[in-house]
């Protein structure tokens, strides 16, 4: 049925787009930062990309969408997590696993990341691949928070604040 060919090319839509605005994201943040891209001007940039990103998004469904499609459009938005195809669970399964695995097998070189990029070339780790794939890896498992569940900002904004105080700044124990 229609709803099925369109649940599924959203989720295609929503997991291409996050990994393709976190590239372009991060090179911006690059030719910003000179060579060396901070979590500030990636934040900074990150916010006004997602701005831009949005209105394109509300200019689309204001002018190209019928209203039958913009209807069923919100009611995928509202009703989504009842519309499950097994294919797009396992998917999310899948691709929930691997992320959570890269990220367990990072877990003890990502306390390197807070020092230094030179810091941490001189213990042998490059922390510059390290955050590549961390943010990854955390696109991607936001993205699957994202679209099965709806906006998951005030928990992005929460989780990570809780689980420092909870266990601590170590990443071998918050990972």
């Amino acid at each position: 049925s229609s709803v099925y060919q369109m649940t599924q090319l959203r989720y295609f839509l929503c997991y291409a787009a996050a990994l393709a605005s976190l590239i372009l994201i991060y090179l911006i943040a690059r030719v910003m930062g000179g060579k060396k891209s901070s979590v500030t001007d990636m934040l900074l940039v990150g916010t006004v990309a997602m701005r831009v990103i949005q209105n394109f998004i509300q200019v689309y469904k204001y002018y190209y969408l019928t209203e039958e499609d913009y209807l069923l459009l919100e009611a995928i938005d509202t009703y989504g997590t009842s519309i499950y195809n097994t294919r797009l669970i396992v998917i999310m399964l899948a691709l929930l696993l691997v992320c959570v695995f890269i990220l367990s097998l990072m877990r003890y070189s990502m306390n390197t990341v807070c020092f230094d990029d030179d810091d941490s070339r001189t213990l042998g780790i490059k922390a510059h691949r390290l955050r590549l794939i961390a943010l990854a890896c955390a696109t991607l498992m936001v993205t699957i928070a994202q679209v099965n569940y709806g906006d998951v900002g005030l928990l992005a904004l929460l989780v990570p604040h809780v689980c420092r105080y909870w266990f601590g700044s170590d990443f071998r124990n918050i990972l």
